[in-house]
């Protein structure tokens, strides 16, 4: 059973760091590099490097919640009444 958590886990790692590597160019690039920035007030700038910096930060609660997970899957104690 655990074998089969640490897989698990680690395929999960792996998804979440490969959806950040190919998404990541595509949220810099809408969020830095499109013409609308250049005109926007000041409340939308704001809003869109809070919202940029969410998801950089994603990945690494994903990573912890996998982690997690794998934990306590793994430390799961059973009971017989």
């Amino acid at each position: 059973m655990a074998i089969a958590v640490m897989i698990n886990a680690g395929i999960s790692i792996f998804a979440v760091g490969m959806m950040s590597l190919l998404f990541m160019p595509m949220m810099y690039d809408l969020a830095y590099e499109q013409d609308y920035w250049n005109t926007a007030p000041t409340d939308q700038l704001i809003i869109r490097d809070n919202l940029y910096s969410i998801f950089l930060i994603l990945p690494a609660f994903l990573i912890g919640a996998i982690i997690l997970w794998a934990y306590k899957a793994v430390t799961r104690n059973t009971q017989v009444f």
